[in-house]
């Protein structure tokens, strides 16, 4: 989509394929598609926004962030490696709980939760999956009840916003 200006809309799953999506400055993505899949057909997609938000579920199936991104709704890992590459995410829900062979490469930057509700960290089944949270920041920032479900890992810091009040709940360990 370099140089492409427009509103990017499909009306259903759009699946990346390749090493590489590159967004275009100056466009937008519209919120009739269901999902964008990155990392379909088994490689890993290099993704770069350019600062454009994602207006729909982010479904990975290997990805490697070349900036940070802004998805308005879920991020889901379903296979593959996700790594950030230390660019800051901001989504209203993370899930990987399945068993698929996977990992998550955190590293420095800030995961953002805006989302309230169910399960807003969501990676209880850990078989198969390989963790690493490095020095990043899990951030919840939402206004209703949160859920956690950090599969008993271990993580490096993590942020609760105020205005969630009592209604922080973790699973598990």
């Amino acid at each position: 989509c370099t140089g492409f200006t427009g509103t990017l809309t499909a009306y259903n799953d759009l699946n990346i394929h390749g090493t590489s999506c590159i967004f275009g400055s100056g466009m937008s993505t519209g919120t009739s598609t269901s999902s964008f899949t990155l990392g379909a057909g088994a490689s890993t997609t290099n993704l770069t926004t350019n600062g454009v938000t994602i207006n729909s579920e982010l479904a990975i199936y290997g990805a490697r962030l070349q900036d940070n991104v802004v998805c308005t709704k879920s991020i889901t890992l379903y296979q593959g490696t996700f790594n950030t590459e230390d660019f800051n995410v901001t989504c209203w829900r993370f899930y990987s709980n399945n068993t698929n062979v996977r990992a998550i490469v955190m590293g420095s930057g800030t995961w953002t939760i805006t989302g309230g509700g169910t399960n807003n960290w969501d990676i209880g089944t850990i078989t198969n999956l390989s963790f690493h949270p490095n020095t990043s920041t899990i951030k919840f920032i939402g206004s209703d009840a949160v859920n956690f479900n950090g599969g008993g890992l271990t993580y490096y810091n993590l942020w609760v916003a105020k205005n969630i009040g009592t209604n922080f709940n973790i699973k598990g360990s």
